[in-house]
């Protein structure tokens, strides 16, 4: 998507909207957040993500990563407006997951590079639910 460019006027109105948006924030915040939720599962995902990346063989790290995929998209498919994009993820790490086996078998620089394109689709994947999270 094409950054568009905005005239001062239009500037002026998002900083207004800025300014006021931030006093309301954290009340906002801390009405949706009122039992620590929201912000221990953020923590909780920040941590299983950390520890799936510093896991032992690719393989490994994808595996862990799509169970992460797969455990917060069934959390999401419970919010009627993510269900959508929930059933989505799930698809798609559910192929990626399918081919892990045929590649493990894959032997010398194929193998390889089609792991680095799993890993790919899966990161993106991962960089899709995160940036859908924060837009919401």
């Amino acid at each position: 998507m094409a950054a568009k460019k905005l005239d001062k006027n239009q500037i002026a109105a998002i900083s207004s909207l800025i300014v006021v948006g931030t006093k309301g924030a954290a009340e906002v915040w801390d009405v949706i957040n009122k039992d620590d939720r929201i912000s221990n599962t953020i923590r909780n995902l920040g941590g299983q993500l950390a520890h799936a990346v510093s896991s032992g063989s690719p393989q490994a790290r994808l595996e862990k990563q799509l169970d992460l995929i797969e455990e917060y998209s069934f959390k999401a498919a419970e919010r009627p407006e993510q269900a959508g994009d929930a059933t989505r993820w799930l698809r798609q790490a559910s192929s990626i997951r399918e081919r892990l086996p045929l590649v493990a078998s894959m032997k010398g620089r194929s193998g390889k590079n089609t792991m680095r394109e799993l890993q790919r689709r899966t990161s993106d994947l991962l960089g899709e639910i995160i940036s859908r999270d924060l837009d919401d």
